[in-house]
């Protein structure tokens, strides 16, 4: 497999480290966690984690360009966040990124960056191929309306899914504060169980658990769709 390292001009805040802003293989791109630094890795807008939500997203639509892609092509996101609270506040900033088709996106918690007053840091896998991208609603996981994040999303021969966490219908929270019920309720559920018939009855199989503190209540799978 041809693995092709992937830079952009914005992104000093890589050299010197053994990272590249993204690697592509075969039809998937593969792009670092993006954050809003300058080139010596100081915070920019420290304190504010809107304008460093986007400053993070607009360097993460320059590396896609750069790789020959763009924001449409995105299928996976996973945002690290050093204060859980402010999550709606980032996918608020998002939803003016990613108007239709969102990605899959997981966000979990951080304890904290490599320089205080990094809040947020935003990675993504994006298919490159001609294949169409298939997205299924947040309203597929029982979760609330208006966010940009699917449930899934599948190119080709990969299916992507998100995060999955512990609520209803309508995003509460149930057995609220009992971690290992919630964990025993989404394996009987299955992440994928609500899923699978809009994806052609793709099943992923491979469960990640995130560590803690995020991986309470949170399970996340990621398979390739000839898997099933």
């Amino acid at each position: 497999m041809t693995r092709t390292a992937i830079e952009a001009e914005g992104l000093d805040w890589c050299k010197g480290l053994p990272a590249s802003p993204a690697v592509r293989a075969c039809e998937l791109l593969f792009v670092s966690g993006q954050l809003s630094a300058d080139a010596a890795r100081r915070p920019l807008d420290a304190g504010d984690v809107r304008a460093q939500a986007s400053q993070a997203l607009d360097r993460l639509q320059a590396v896609l360009e750069a790789a020959g892609g763009g924001l449409d092509d995105v299928v996976d996101v996973i945002s690290f966040h050093t204060d859980v609270r402010r999550v709606r506040q980032v996918l608020d900033v998002a939803a003016g990124y990613f108007p239709g088709d969102p990605p899959a996106w997981t966000p979990v918690a951080s304890t904290g960056s490599y320089v205080e007053g990094l809040d947020v840091s935003i990675r993504a896998i994006a298919h490159l191929g001609d294949a169409p991208k298939q997205c299924v609603g947040p309203e597929a996981a029982g979760w609330p309306e208006g966010l940009p994040v699917s449930a899934a999303c599948r190119c080709g021969e990969y299916v992507i899914v998100a995060g999955q966490v512990a609520t209803a219908a309508m995003g509460e929270i149930e057995p609220r504060g009992d971690h290992a019920a919630q964990a025993q309720r989404l394996r009987a559920r299955r992440p994928d169980a609500r899923i699978r018939g809009r994806l052609d009855g793709r099943r992923a199989r491979h469960l990640l658990v995130p560590p803690r503190p995020a991986r309470d209540g949170l399970l996340r799978a990621r398979a390739p769709g000839h898997l099933a």
